[in-house]
């Protein structure tokens, strides 16, 4: 008799989501909490009040992110002054810091923006080995629909 193990892992170029925010702040750790006042999906997002630090989260998604060209997410600013908001991932056996170049937040009233990390351009980084997800801002922000693409 023989056993058979079979292993199922995400296909790579198919969008898979890695943080929806849906059942809590999924490991973040800062000035955050799940919040139902805005949401680009579903109920829920992140609301992060680390004004001017990172917050962190371990990466728990899919095993590797090899083949995926781009994370995004979306950004609504909580704050009637302009902001900033960039990514970053550690990757790799030496936890390899690589970071996105960020993008302004308009005003709240000027509704969400989707902003973007070019992992073409994170050469650097070991993508088959993600180890944490970490978000700067600059004022008040949600967070929400954060996709492998």
């Amino acid at each position: 008799m023989a056993t058979l193990s079979v292993f199922v892992k995400q296909q790579p170029g198919v969008p898979v989501e890695l943080f929806s925010f849906e059942t809590g702040t999924q490991g973040f750790s800062g000035t955050v909490s799940q919040s139902s006042v805005w949401a680009s999906d579903g109920t829920y997002s992140l609301l992060d009040q680390t004004v001017g630090n990172w917050i962190s989260a371990p990466y728990t998604g899919p095993d590797l992110i090899v083949g995926y060209s781009v994370i995004t997410l979306d950004a609504l600013n909580a704050s009637v002054n302009w902001g900033y908001v960039k990514m970053s991932i550690q990757a790799g056996p030496s936890w390899t810091w690589c970071e996105s170049s960020g993008t302004s937040l308009q005003p709240n009233g000027s509704g969400p923006t989707t902003i973007s990390f070019d992992l073409t351009s994170a050469s650097a980084c070991d993508l088959s080995q993600i180890h944490q997800f970490n978000i700067y801002i600059s004022t008040d922000t949600y967070i929400d629909n954060v996709w492998a693409k």
